[in-house]
């Protein structure tokens, strides 16, 4: 048996096989999605901070309506046109797509983007895709720093940036209960 838990972000998860493998994305893609900082001056930023010649666009998307459901909808329909218009440029090479949304409580149903960010990576083996909860107001230099450390951990799909330092989930195992009975019926 296993349960979630969110686990430090620190040294003993492994970071890439080489260090090379950080830098094996063509593209990196961010996705804003009704986070604080200007899109064009987050993109520069990482393009500042490149160490090679990488492709950095970010996108800013906003949701429209007061209702969390509508909020989600929105926001969903606009990450899944951006998703299939990678998907679609076959010429393109490996493309990293961290998709970033506000941690506060009232917007965790924007954690649910997990499944359609994990749908495109499934199908789509040159696109890998993470989901990252930040503060809403969060300024560009910092998002940046967290998009950077979680870009050469790619098998981290979601995470968050709690008290300062960044999360992912993770499982965690849990002792079966022995007094538990069996599901079966003797015969």
């Amino acid at each position: 048996f296993a349960e979630p838990v969110w686990q430090p972000l620190d040294d003993a998860w492994p970071t890439a096989p080489d260090a090379a493998h950080s830098l094996a994305f063509v593209r990196h893609v961010v996705l804003l999605c009704d986070v604080g900082p200007e899109a064009d001056v987050v993109a520069k930023a990482l393009s500042d901070a490149a160490m090679a010649p990488v492709e950095h666009r970010c996108i800013a998307l906003f949701s429209t309506g007061d209702d969390p459901a509508e909020s989600y909808r929105s926001l969903s329909l606009q990450c899944f046109e951006q998703l299939r218009e990678l998907a679609s440029d076959a010429a393109a090479g490996r493309t990293l797509v961290q998709c970033v949304v506000p941690d506060a409580d009232d917007r965790q149903t924007l954690r649910g983007l997990t499944g359609l960010l994990r749908s495109v990576a499934m199908e789509q083996s040159r696109i890998m895709t993470q989901l990252i909860g930040v503060d809403a107001d969060i300024d560009a230099q910092a998002l940046v720093a967290r998009l950077r450390t979680l870009a050469v951990r790619s098998q981290v799909t979601l995470a968050r940036d709690h008290g300062g330092r960044i999360e992912a989930l993770d499982w965690r195992r849990v002792a079966p209960d022995a007094a538990a009975e069996s599901i079966y019926k003797d015969a």
